[in-house]
């Protein structure tokens, strides 16, 4: 089992994947299934574009910087730890 937010390292490493929102199950399933355009944009609230590695044929999530029309990211609202 491990941890991370890095969506990319998980596709690499694992091969079923638990995808949380606020301490819940919102995915479950293999990298594929769960590393979506629809389901980051919904748990994180970022715009991504998810296409597949040219070596692995893995999901891979390239960030576009910027959030959803008429969402505040989850830093806007303070969801961020403080550092």
């Amino acid at each position: 089992m491990s941890v991370t937010h890095d969506m990319n390292l998980a596709a690499l490493y694992c091969d079923r994947i638990a995808l949380l929102q606020e301490g819940r199950l919102h995915s479950l399933g293999r990298p594929g299934e769960v590393i979506t355009e629809s389901h980051i944009r919904e748990v994180y609230r970022v715009n991504v574009v998810v296409d597949h590695h040219p070596l692995t044929g893995l999901p891979r999530v390239s960030l576009l910087g910027s959030h959803s029309p008429g969402q505040g990211s989850r830093w806007e609202s303070g969801a961020a730890p403080q550092l």
